[in-house]
């Protein structure tokens, strides 16, 4: 896989492709966590270009920032932009959309990009984006209505998340009910044994998990699962295949 860095308008993104290039029938944009961009997001990255034989493109929302520090992430996402964020992501989905032989550009995000995810599709939605795919993050009703989706979508979250109001179950329910009165093709999907950001695998990520009490070893806290990464990828694979991504 190769990366490259470019600009489109005026957001600085990493492409990865086979190629180093931006054709291709489809593209996948996808969308970070609050940490920024970072060696995790990028793993993921050429792991689902590889899987899926796409271009995936990072839009770096917070212009060359990112930390590894709970207190500056939180920091650099309450002071995003969020309604200009959703635009850039449009931005940059159209771009895409319109490189030659460019058929289909779907979305996906995680944590800060999940809630970012949804309100993409739901603002931007067709004909830029034909699909999205949710993991663990909920956007504010004043940002974006899910109730009012119109393309398909697919959730992942955990049910040991506990971040109230944005990734908890309750909160993953409350969003599958809003797919449900939209009327759209939706999948949702639950994993018993994890918390947020259970889809983090590389060494420095799992032990961040730790420091931040998202995964323990006492029986009741969410443990680090390969077993349910490995089926939420495969569950997201076929979701993207199904719609030309």
């Amino acid at each position: 896989m190769q990366v490259v860095k470019k600009v489109i308008g005026d957001i600085p993104v990493r492409i990865v492709s086979k190629a180093g290039s931006a054709s291709g029938k489809s593209a996948l944009i996808m969308i970070q966590e609050w940490w920024g961009i970072t060696d995790q997001l990028e793993a993921q990255a050429k792991y689902v270009s590889e899987k899926l034989d796409t271009t995936v493109v990072l839009p770096d929302l917070y212009d060359g920032k990112s930390t590894l520090e709970a207190e500056e992430a939180n920091h650099l996402m309450s002071n995003l932009n969020w309604p200009r964020a959703v635009e850039r992501l449009g931005e940059v989905g159209k771009h895409m959309k319109d490189q030659p032989g460019c058929e289909s550009v779907g979305v996906i995000g995680f944590c800060m990009g999940g809630a970012l995810t949804v309100a993409a599709s739901t603002t931007i939605g067709a004909p830029v984006f034909s699909c999205g795919a949710v993991f663990y993050g909920c956007p504010p009703l004043e940002l974006a209505d899910p109730s009012k989706c119109k393309i398909p979508q697919q959730g992942h979250f955990g049910m040991k998340d506990n971040m109230e109001g944005f990734s908890d179950p309750n909160t993953a329910g409350k969003l599958e009910e809003a797919w449900k009165q939209a009327g759209i093709e939706y999948e949702m999907h639950m994993y018993p044994n994890v918390g947020h950001a259970f889809m983090n695998d590389l060494p420095d990520s799992v032990e961040r998990k730790k420091t931040l009490g998202q995964i323990g070893d006492a029986p009741t806290d969410a443990k680090h699962d390969p077993e349910s990464i490995k089926l939420a990828w495969e569950r997201a694979f076929a979701f993207f295949k199904k719609h030309n991504i």
